[in-house]
């Protein structure tokens, strides 16, 4: 929508350093940005520098139980394979401090998931809504399969952090 951009341009316009916004988007400066691919802005962008699609309201989360941390544990368990657990642990952390409830503008729950970046395919799973990703066991499944489908820990890789398997 803005054309031909860069991490600096769209950060620029969205008033936010472009580390935070490659961080944001679980990338770092040299990541290259493709044609029409969306991208999330950090907390305290700009709303007018945003295109038209991302500044229309969200929808209001559905109101869903708050699971204990040790139940979110336990889901976590379940949908990960034993060789990634630790490295999932330290995911669901490090995104939502084990909380299932938790949301930035477009990230949601447990391992906070993009749900503009991956609705499209999300929906061959039933996730048809943003607000199913509020369900643990929904959205460790789906990052399960986010992970799979990179075939790596590179949608939440970070500058510090980023497991090779």
């Amino acid at each position: 929508m803005w054309g031909v951009d860069s991490w600096s341009r769209i950060a620029a316009k969205a008033g936010v350093k472009s580390t935070e916004l490659a961080i944001a988007n679980g990338k770092n400066l040299r990541s290259t940005l493709l044609p029409g691919q969306t991208i999330c802005l950090p907390v305290g962008a700009s709303i007018q520098a945003a295109p038209a699609a991302a500044a229309q309201p969200a929808a209001s989360p559905v109101t869903t139980r708050r699971y204990s941390r040790s139940e979110l544990e336990q889901i976590v368990r379940d949908a990960w394979p034993d060789e990634l657990e630790a490295d999932a642990f330290f995911v669901a952390n490090r995104e939502s401090r084990w909380s299932n409830l938790s949301q930035t503008g477009c990230c949601v729950g447990l391992f906070q998931l993009n749900w503009n970046s991956h609705k499209k395919w999300m929906a061959n799973y039933g996730v048809t809504d943003r607000n199913q990703l509020f369900d643990p066991v929904i959205n460790a499944r789906m990052a399960v399969i986010t992970w799979q489908r990179s075939g790596s820990w590179r949608p939440w890789c970070t500058a510090n952090w980023c497991p090779v398997g």
